[in-house]
């Protein structure tokens, strides 16, 4: 990917309601730039036990790792938050190649029924505020639930690949699935799901 200026990009924090037909509340979006925050999301994912999930390809995945990863240049590291502060999610997106990031997406426990909506609105202010034309995702065939999860966020499934992923906790290289979304790709799967979530009276909508 082209780098962003000073090694960086600059996202403006962006509210949303619940336009997705799983929201249930507003939430903020907003960049992570500072090593405190980030140690934070870290410490969060341990105690929930997804660092394991995120960091897949290291046997006991250490702060430092984290902020080795989340620091690099031309990364991306956004937090989604609810009204009373409560952190819901966080976001990776890493350069690539060419205009195209990586991504991870982590969704806290207690966040788990906006899974869907949080990440929209988080690839969503990705496409809009840098130059990133595709967001391109591998993880390991036993992760269904995150394959799966991509898939109702806008990402096709467009291959699997043997061997491509590194499982630390197996020891082992296993399969792939490889996933990508587009802009169009994610508009898309929210014109699929909208038609269904307004024919349902609002009161049922954001239960």
């Amino acid at each position: 990917m082209a780098p962003c200026p000073t090694d960086s990009c600059r996202i403006s924090p962006c509210h949303t309601g619940p336009d997705e037909p799983a929201a249930a509340m507003p939430f903020r979006l907003e960049a992570v730039e500072d090593d405190a925050r980030r140690a934070a999301l870290f410490g969060r994912m341990r105690r929930e036990g997804l660092a394991g999930c995120a960091m897949y390809a290291w046997a006991e995945p250490r702060e430092e790792d984290w902020l080795r990863l989340v620091s690099a240049p031309g990364s991306l590291l956004l937090q989604a938050t609810a009204p009373d502060g409560a952190v819901l999610a966080c976001g990776l997106f890493s350069p690539w190649r060419g205009r195209v990031r990586e991504f991870d997406f982590t969704v806290f426990r207690p966040a788990f029924p906006l899974a869907v909506p949080l990440a929209r609105a988080a690839f969503g202010l990705v496409f809009r505020q840098t130059e990133t034309s595709a967001l391109w995702g591998l993880c390991p065939v036993s992760n269904r639930h995150a394959w799966r999860l991509a898939e109702a966020c806008g990402f096709s499934v467009t291959g699997r690949l043997p061997g491509a992923c590194w499982l630390a906790r197996r020891a082992a290289f296993v399969d792939g699935v490889q996933v990508v979304c587009t802009p169009r790709s994610l508009a898309l799967a929210r014109q699929r799901d909208r038609p269904a979530a307004q024919s349902r009276p609002a009161a049922q909508r954001f239960m």
